[in-house]
């Protein structure tokens, strides 16, 4: 007899269950709310069939079908032919139909959030998901029908879970209000910035079209485009020489000179808000190469030496 065994899941997801099962009441509908709390032993793929599922189930509302009795059980729509009975059907199946999608929404985020970080064995912060974030977060992944947003969300709850204040309710309230274009926006963006600034007049930079960063700034994720060129000034570890370390994603650049009149490096910059640190985590990314060299090459022009490394 083949027996195969449960995955047992990791801390995170288990304290994403006991979270949300604090917190799903009013936002999901009583047999959700049960799949939920089962979730750590059913299969990725038995939750994957119950949303898909749950879109059929809303199509056959739509089209008038089909409607959900007082059990949440779907039932075929009983014939009505009374006209007024036949608007108050109607007003009730539209009702339905937007729980329902709200609720597949909610339910599809969720199962992102899952995914993140069900291969991460970390050990879960002992402090809980604030409260009225979780009901932000409820409110806002609800809306989101588009497949990139929802895993967008699902993003966020799993950070916030393993890092609760990972995530503002500005950051929060920015996110809700994206659009197709604006997530493009950000991914195109995303391998220029690095932890506190894009550099300017790195060639890569450059020539992204002008509308991107002007976008980006408008999406308060990045300062500085259009205006007066910002500076950043590097200053060295040391008093009797140039020494600085920059950590740009996986590099380590060791910056020195033989110059001992050299007091700092200066490199012109967009700046990067909170609000942009905390979305460009939510992009998987890597930090563009050639835009790195472009980094180098800039700095040895200034007249120091640069030698990189791989953390």
């Amino acid at each position: 007899m083949l027996i195969i065994p449960i995955p047992i899941p990791g801390k995170l997801v288990c304290k994403l269950i006991e979270t949300l099962e604090k917190s799903v009441a009013g936002y999901l509908a009583p047999w959700q709310i049960l799949r939920i709390a089962g979730a750590s032993l059913e299969s990725e793929r038995r939750d994957k069939l119950l949303s898909a599922q749950t879109e059929k189930d809303v199509e056959l509302i739509k089209q008038g079908k089909a409607v959900l009795d007082s059990q949440f059980n779907l039932i075929p729509n009983p014939e009505i032919d009374n006209t007024a009975n036949n608007y108050i059907k109607t007003a009730r199946s539209n009702q339905t139909i937007k729980t329902m999608i709200k609720e597949l929404n909610i339910g599809k985020a969720i199962l992102h959030a899952k995914e993140t970080l069900k291969d991460d064995q970390s050990t879960p912060s002992e402090e809980a998901v604030d409260q009225d974030w979780l009901t932000q977060w409820f409110e806002y992944a609800g809306l989101v029908s588009e497949e990139k947003l929802q895993q967008l969300w699902g993003k966020i709850l799993a950070g916030e879970v393993k890092s609760p204040g990972k995530y503002s309710l500005r950051t929060l309230n920015l996110i809700k209000q994206l659009n197709k274009k604006d997530a493009e926006s950000i991914s195109k963006l995303a391998p220029f910035m690095l932890d506190n600034f894009i550099v300017s007049e790195a060639d890569s930079v450059m020539n992204l079209p002008a509308e991107l960063l002007l976008h980006c700034q408008e999406l308060q994720l990045i300062q500085g485009v259009g205006g007066p060129s910002l500076r950043h000034a590097f200053v060295s570890m040391y008093a009797d020489r140039f020494a600085i370390t920059l950590t740009f994603g996986d590099k380590l650049f060791i910056v020195t000179s033989s110059d001992p009149k050299k007091e700092n490096l200066i490199l012109p910059v967009y700046s990067i808000t909170s609000i942009g640190k905390e979305v460009v985590n939510l992009i998987n990314s890597n930090i563009d190469e050639t835009y790195l060299i472009e980094i180098g090459k800039y700095i040895t022009r200034q007249g120091f030496n640069v030698q990189v490394s791989t953390k």
